[in-house]
């Protein structure tokens, strides 16, 4: 059993910093319905071991890292509608119907919860070779109280390194389970409420309780007549950024942030700017987000792939050096 719990006062604080990998199977599937489910999902993932089924959870350790007490009563609830909703997943070959839990247990008068998963949501779970992976801060997802902040937030994670990614409208209400598979009738299916109950609401939330910000924009494409995608603007904040060189203009000190957030160093941004152009840049992404929807390349491979292009087509040199130091400065 993999007891959850945090003995010390140091550990409480490492808790609070635990970033975790979660397979991008998990994170685009249609999955639980509300904020506790979740919670109690990302604190499974956070802490997961391969063939490890049976968790236990404290609650006083997540009320620390929220800040917030939970509701038992709605804990209850939450956990009894997650025990008989079939989740759906989609695999290389096949969609899958699974139930997540085989038994959930709440121990009296001890605010402890053991879970016990259905083996068979293993392989979904730790699916991260196949898949590849997001990186998520597990204070992050928990402070905020949204079920849809905490899903979007977990794409706005997927798609940091790049920055910009686009959805379709119908895939994004498919992924924050939106969509009634039985009549397909939609929840906020006026783009007034689903920018309002969804996207806004995502919006103030991730950028309030999160390591992200985000912006989105509603899209007509495909010579459409009401708005079907929907584009997310991303930038990870990072604790350490270094100093901009004020022999920069302003727009290019700006840009050279952004591409420090996209995962670019200090020195290989102030390369980059004096070079290339924010269009011929947002032309590079849109570029890489083909590569990893047609899975040429996967999304921990931007930089590189960026930076191979850089220097084949803007004869950029110095941008991949065996010799990185001091924040990028190369010696």
């Amino acid at each position: 059993m993999n007891n959850i719990e945090a003995k010390d006062e140091y550990q409480l604080k490492a808790m609070k910093e635990i970033e975790y990998k979660q397979s991008h199977d998990l994170t685009e599937a249609k999955m639980v319905t509300n904020a506790a489910q979740y919670d109690l999902l990302s604190m499974i993932v956070a802490n997961f071991k391969s063939n490890e089924t049976l968790y236990r959870i404290h609650l006083k350790d997540i009320e620390y890292i929220t800040g917030h007490q939970w509701n038992y009563k709605q804990l209850r609830e939450a956990t009894e509608k997650m025990g008989s909703h079939m989740f759906h997943i989609q695999l290389p070959d096949r969609k899958r119907q699974l139930w997540l839990f085989s038994s959930v247990d709440y121990l009296e008068g001890k605010g402890t919860i053991e879970i016990d998963l259905n083996p068979k949501a293993l392989p979904i779970i730790e699916n991260i070779k196949e898949s590849g992976y997001t990186s998520i801060q597990l204070k992050s997802t928990l402070s905020m109280t949204s079920m849809y902040a905490k899903r979007i937030y977990a794409l706005c994670c997927k798609w940091a390194n790049v920055g910009y990614y686009e959805y379709s409208l119908e895939e994004l209400q498919r992924i924050l389970n939106l969509i009634d598979l039985k009549t397909g009738e939609v929840t906020y299916g006026r783009v007034y409420d689903f920018r309002k109950n969804v996207l806004d609401m995502a919006k103030s939330q991730i950028n309030e309780n999160t390591n992200i910000k985000f912006d989105y924009e509603l899209k007509k494409k495909f010579r459409s007549r009401s708005f079907n995608y929907v584009a997310f603007y991303i930038n990870k904040i990072k604790p350490q950024q270094g100093v901009i060189d004020f022999d920069f203009t302003s727009e290019q000190q700006i840009f050279i942030k952004d591409l420090i957030v996209y995962g670019f160093s200090e020195y290989q941004a102030e390369l980059i700017v004096p070079i290339v152009s924010r269009d011929q840049w947002q032309i590079m992404i849109d570029d890489l987000n083909v590569q990893i929807k047609f899975k040429k390349t996967t999304v921990d491979k931007a930089i590189p792939f960026l930076c191979g292009v850089l220097t084949k087509k803007y004869k950029i040199e110095g941008l991949i050096s065996k010799k990185i130091i001091n924040n990028g400065k190369s010696k």
